[in-house]
């Protein structure tokens, strides 16, 4: 059995081969909580032969996980997933590129020969687009919604953040106006890119959404998209399976 493990920079997801990903298998995770959360992966289902990671944490973390897989599970091969410059049916990423975002990629280029976009909604919002020939194109990286909420909070004197977003332009409050604000900040940076790829790549552009906070904009966003929560997930077990 595979093992994929995602260690983003605020949750940990995984999911076991040959079955659905599951919303229960997310966990908001600190450098505290993290030995307690991969317990509970292991407890989740019989030892794996095979771990897939992808992890954007830091080498401390990565090297936790190793801990964890040599004691928990010293039978089974670990993996950690890499940014490559070609593989999978990439072409020409640049070095830095995060490793979570490689997967993502993978896992569309894996469904589509079209020029695609993947828009990650995690802490940091990013696009990342290819063409027809899966080549690297374009990037953008913005604030997540809930970092931006945040810094505004910190940054500025008497803010608070409401943790209701009820999808209203109009805020009579200063809570309402500061989610309405971000959001429609972070929708029009979304579309921008997307145009502008659009008329560069003289097509259609077949767009993935994933991360954490796709939800709260899934349901404002004019660009045509497909809502795949754990499309990374997914692109570990595909990286997995396309080695054995």
């Amino acid at each position: 059995m595979i093992l994929a493990l995602d260690v983003g920079n605020s949750r940990v997801k995984w999911a076991w081969g040959g079955t659905e990903p599951s919303p229960d298998n997310a966990s908001p995770w600190t450098f505290a909580t993290l030995a307690a959360i991969l317990e509970r992966v292991s407890a989740s289902a019989p030892a794996p032969e095979k771990i897939f990671a992808v992890n954007v944490a830091g080498p401390q973390v990565e090297q936790r996980v190793r801990e964890w897989a040599s004691q928990r599970h010293a039978t089974a091969a670990l993996h950690f997933v890499r940014t490559q410059a070609s593989g999978y049916g990439l072409r020409n990423i640049y070095p830095e590129l995060g490793a979570d975002r490689f997967v993502a990629l993978a896992a569309a280029r894996h469904q589509t020969r079209d020029p695609l976009c993947v828009i990650d909604c995690g802490t940091a919002l990013t696009m990342s687009v290819l063409n027809a020939a899966g080549e690297w194109t374009a990037g953008a990286i913005l604030p997540g919604l809930g970092l931006m909420r945040r810094a505004l909070a910190q940054s500025t004197h008497a803010l608070a953040v409401t943790v209701v977003d009820d999808g209203e332009i109009w805020a009579p409050r200063t809570e309402e106006a500061i989610a309405a604000g971000t959001r429609h900040a972070v929708l029009g940076g979304i579309e921008a890119v997307w145009r502008r790829c659009q008329d560069r790549l003289g097509g259609a552009l077949r767009c993935w959404l994933t991360g954490g906070e796709a939800r709260l904009l899934l349901p404002h966003l004019t660009t045509p998209v497909m809502h795949d929560p754990y499309l990374i997930l997914k692109g570990l077990l595909w990286i997995a399976d396309s080695q054995m």
